[in-house]
């Protein structure tokens, strides 16, 4: 014979299973759709050549990150502030909340202030000891894949190209 005690106790813990579920999935969505970490995890492939100089590197698909993929192919002049090569981009972003001027390197940067694609691979005139120092906040959106060392011998005033890598997605 069915007994409604039994029922009940069903009813509680299949209620119960599936509001843990409902959590979970919130949980989920949450942390895919606004977590700025798991953007950071995704990245794009691209390749930067200056002179004999050709590398690739990611893109991270943040906010900087998406803006400046978006605008490729990029062509632009090299200029040089120590172990830094920088030159201007037709892109426009606000400084970001975890800009930085410490970097690690070969890692890319957007300078707000100059409106700047930014290449760091050692010291610049505002190091300090062995750090690499940007003049000033960067937002950090990619890195070199590889040594970025090879930017040593690219010449101020050489061309600069910034295009999609064959393996990155278009939009």
């Amino acid at each position: 014979m069915y007994n409604l005690l039994d029922k009940r106790a069903y009813i509680n813990v299949d209620f119960y299973i599936s509001c843990r579920n409902v959590a979970f999935l919130g949980l989920l969505l949450k942390s895919l759709f606004f977590n700025n970490s798991w953007e950071k995890s995704m990245e794009e492939k691209i390749l930067i050549t200056a002179g004999d100089v050709e590398v690739e590197a990611e893109v991270f698909l943040n906010e900087t990150g998406k803006a400046i993929f978006e605008s490729l192919p990029i062509v632009g002049t090299v200029n040089r502030w120590g172990e830094e090569v920088y030159f201007s981009i037709p892109v426009r972003v606000d400084e970001s909340e975890d800009a930085r001027d410490v970097l690690d390197d070969g890692e890319l940067g957007y300078w707000p202030t100059g409106k700047a694609f930014c290449i760091f691979f050692g010291k610049t005139p505002s190091s300090r000891g062995d750090e690499i120092r940007a003049a000033s906040n960067v937002n950090v959106f990619g890195k070199v894949l590889g040594s970025a060392k090879v930017f040593t011998d690219v010449e101020e005033g050489t061309e600069i190209r910034v295009t999609r890598s064959k393996g990155a997605k278009t939009s």
